[in-house]
């Protein structure tokens, strides 16, 4: 889910999954190694699975390069399969809402998006904002932290993000 997200350069669904996966017990280090994409940090099973999921957000789940979806098929049932293709499906759906709040910010803020309609921007920002706040109390029970501090992390995650994000892909 976090590689998806950071694919499509959505920071709250990257904050969001960097949290879930804290909780769910993934290391620091393996999360800084997923959000580099560093291949050498993971098992090569996994290391597939995010690189299908990777191409198939590239491609619009139209296609797969043949050798990686045969890596898939070698490494992961066809029922795996559907469920991670699934996942992908969704995580995809969730950061294009995502990113086109974004989008209906920088509208108030005078420099729309080239690529944006503002119907779009009110109706996936009036759904970004009903989910907001229930992702925020699961993740606050579920990492027993006040919701306050969580808010805080996630603005200050936000704010860093493509800084954090440009200088970790120009340095690649």
């Amino acid at each position: 889910m976090l590689a998806v997200s950071r694919l499509n350069g959505c920071r709250y669904c990257s904050w969001g999954h960097h949290e879930w996966a804290q909780i769910s017990g993934v290391s620091n280090e393996e999360l800084a190694q997923l959000e580099q994409l560093d291949p050498s940090g993971f098992d090569r099973r996994k290391w597939v699975a995010i690189s299908y999921v990777r191409a198939l957000v590239k491609e619009n789940f139209r296609r797969v390069q043949p050798e990686l979806r045969r890596a898939m098929q070698h490494k992961y049932s066809p029922d795996e399969i559907r469920q991670i293709e699934l996942i992908a499906n969704v995580m995809d759906v969730g950061n294009r809402s995502s990113n086109t709040f974004d989008a209906m910010l920088s509208r108030f803020k005078g420099a729309p998006a080239t690529d944006s309609r503002i119907i779009d921007e009110v109706i996936l920002s009036g759904v970004f904002l009903a989910i907001a706040p229930v992702v925020l109390l699961y993740l606050s029970r579920a990492s027993k932290r006040p919701v306050r501090e969580l808010v805080s992390s996630l603005i200050d995650y936000t704010k860093n993000y493509e800084e954090k994000y440009s200088t970790a892909r120009a340095s690649k």
